[in-house]
Formats: C-alpha cells, structure tokens, sequence
C-alpha cells in the first residue's frame, strides 16, 4: 500500500467517454492514509456512459484531515451515475479545505438523491469555494437532508455556497436551518446558490 499524494489520480479516467459499466469496487484499495491536494482532481470529468452506483468503499482507505481541492470535480458530468453513498467521504474527518468539493457532483443528471451525513465528518470553520459547484444542475434532486452542512460552523469565506445547486431544477424544498451555523457574510458566498432552481415552491424564513 502507499501514503496518497498530491495529483496522485489527477485526470486519471478523464473523457473516457466511450467507458461502459460501473466504477469497480475498492478501485484505489492500495491508497491507505491522508488526503493530499487535487488527489481525484477530475478523475472520471467526462464519463459519460459509466452507470450505477458509487462504490461505498471508494475512498474507504483514505482518512484524516481534508485537502484543499480533494475532490475538485471528481465525477464532473458523469451522467449516468445513480447513487452516492452516505458514506462516501466517511473517513475525511475535520475542518474543511480550500474548494474541497468544488463541482464535485457537477451535472450528475442520474443523482436522485443526497443522502443523509454526507458531508457529516467535515466539521469547523468554513474554507474558500468548498461546496462551490457542488451539486450544479442534478435535474433529479427534490430535495436537501437537513444535515447537509450542519458540521460547518462559524465566520464565513469567499464563495463558499457558489452555484452549489444551481439548475437543480427538480428541486422542491430548502430545509430551514441548512445554513444555520454559519455566523457572519463574505463576499458571494451565496452566489447563485439556487439559481434556475425552477421547482421551489417557497424559502424557508
């Protein structure tokens, strides 16, 4: 096994676009320790004919501290995929980094639902640009797990909820205290955040 490291899976399946079938099981089971920056940095961008589910046990040997850019747009436009597991990032555990989760679900057509605790081991302050992306245009998103991002708590940062559910348009409700333990405003931290969220009915007070 080896110690994870800076770029490691970088682009590694990116625009395999003729690539069939689901992402196997335990795939970098030979990873084992902390998170480096831009490790999955757009590992499967582009792969558009991959189907199902994300394994549950994906990134299941990776655990410690958040990178920055991490998880930068790991299944950007993966059209096809159907689930995320709740726990996915299980073992990323604490404060939260620069553009972490930056377009990391981006225009995952297939995604249906968000599930509980997702995001529910990344706790303090918030980071630049973490969920920035996130989740944008998941036309098969109704609805938030309240608990989305109840582990990030205290004075805000730059663009930290950029676009995160924009052109979600099948989106229907916001849960009221999704954002309740953020203290303070920055400068467009809440940037076209539901833009073209065409379904919702109403904002919670």
């Amino acid at each position: 096994n080896g110690a994870p490291q800076p770029y490691m899976y970088a682009n590694t399946f990116n625009s395999m676009t003729n690539v069939t079938g689901t992402i196997p099981n335990k795939l970098f089971g030979i990873l084992t320790g902390e998170p480096a920056e831009y490790m999955f940095h757009q590992t499967f961008n582009n792969d558009r004919k991959m189907t199902g589910a994300i394994p549950d046990d994906l990134f299941s040997d990776i655990y410690g501290t958040p990178a920055p850019h991490m998880f930068d747009a790991t299944f950007y436009d993966c059209r096809l995929l159907s689930e995320i597991p709740g726990n996915l990032f299980a073992n990323i555990t604490g404060a939260p980094a620069d553009s972490m989760f930056n377009k990391v679900f981006y225009q995952n057509y297939g995604i249906t639902k968000i599930p509980n605790g997702l995001f529910a081991n990344i706790t303090g302050a918030p980071a630049t640009n973490m969920f920035a992306y996130t989740f944008y245009k998941n036309t098969g998103i109704t609805e938030i797990p309240n608990d989305l991002f109840a582990g990030i708590n205290g004075p805000a940062a730059e663009k930290m909820f950029y676009y995160t559910f924009s052109n979600c348009s099948a989106l229907n409700t916001i849960p009221g205290n999704l954002f309740g333990n953020v203290s303070s405003a920055e400068s467009a931290m809440f940037n076209s955040t539901f833009s073209d969220c065409v379904s919702l009915v109403n904002i919670p007070v």
